[in-house]
């Protein structure tokens, strides 16, 4: 599939959405804190 503008919008606002979600946040957490995440589910 081509990029263009529209592919790269969707692409960036579905990455906002997830690492706005609490799994998310623990995800970046625990890479910035260097440790094993601590999933929910």
């Amino acid at each position: 599939q081509p990029v263009d503008d529209a592919l790269l919008l969707d692409t960036a606002n579905r990455i906002a959405e997830i690492r706005a979600s609490m799994e998310g946040r623990e995800g970046v957490a625990s890479f910035l804190e260097k440790r094993k995440p601590t999933w929910l589910n």
